[in-house]
């Protein structure tokens, strides 16, 4: 069973799409794998290793987003269910959850970095954010220092690919080139990846306090800051300003000085420039 190998491999992450089942690219089929794994919880553990060595494969099957996202899905409802199951105590301990991370974070991060799909790197991301709220939530040792920053820089490159999106789409309207103009499925997909992202620098500042804000401040908060441009729209504004609360909220005491002079003074300016709904 999976949950008995003590060794650091534990996933056969030399499985490939090509050589797994037919049925198992399908996504209705990965989507029913996370519900019943998130539904069972610790009754999943004795699937956990094959499903999640499956949809560690699929997580990078490039012929189509919707198999991605749900391999992602799939794999989130595999950490969940080991979580449970860990949360419950032996036979099951915070190793086997943390074997668990060990063999998930190189393709899943790989798959992330490289996926140009908003809906597909929303549900990779928020794979991520699940191992850091649990961990919060029920500490099991899993999330080491090495685990932290690669979650940041993962999130980092999600908000440097939001930049180079924003920056292709005003040149593309200050060209009036109509024909790059994204959807709404587009940018509501867009808008839950960066939502995603958001709810992890919340869950780092949760776990870390003000220790974490030297990291998010030189990592993260200098994208997050550009959103609150006069040139941004709603959306970002609405999500930088969410991003502003928690580190008011979170970001320790000592740093309260630090923290609100500039996002009073950045709404202040924008005060009479933004939006109805932005005010």
């Amino acid at each position: 069973m999976a949950v008995g190998n003590r060794h650091r491999n534990f996933l056969n992450t030399a499985t490939t799409p090509s050589t797994t089942t037919s049925h198992l690219t399908s996504p209705p089929h990965l989507q029913a794998l996370y519900e019943y794994a998130a539904a069972a919880g610790a009754s999943f553990v004795p699937f956990v290793q094959p499903v999640a060595e499956r949809a560690a494969a699929e997580v990078e099957y490039k012929y189509h987003p919707s198999v991605r996202e749900a391999a992602a899905h799939a794999l989130a409802g595999c950490y969940k269910a080991l979580v449970v199951a860990a949360r419950a105590g032996p036979p099951i301990t915070g190793e086997h959850v943390g074997q668990l991370l060990g063999a998930l974070m190189k393709p899943l991060a790989t798959a992330l970095n490289h996926e140009r799909e908003a809906a597909a790197a929303d549900a990779m991301l928020d794979v991520f954010h699940d191992v850091l709220r649990f961990e919060r939530e029920t500490p099991l040792g899993v999330l080491q220092p090495t685990t932290l920053n690669a979650i940041v820089g993962l999130v980092k490159k999600q908000l440097e690919e939001d930049g180079k999106r924003t920056s292709e789409r005003r040149q593309a309207a200050a060209d009036d080139d109509d024909d790059d103009e994204p959807d709404e499925d587009e940018l509501e997909a867009e808008f839950n990846l960066l939502s995603t992202a958001g709810a992890c620098v919340r869950e780092i500042l949760k776990i870390g306090g003000a220790q974490a804000l030297p990291t998010l401040e030189t990592q993260l908060m200098p994208h997050i800051n550009g959103w609150m441009a006069e040139l941004s729209d709603d959306a970002h504004r609405s999500l930088a300003l969410v991003a502003y609360a928690d580190l008011i909220e979170l970001a320790g005491k000592e740093n309260m000085k630090k923290v609100v002079p500039p996002v009073l003074n950045t709404a202040l300016r924008l005060a009479t420039v933004a939006t109805a709904d932005a005010r």
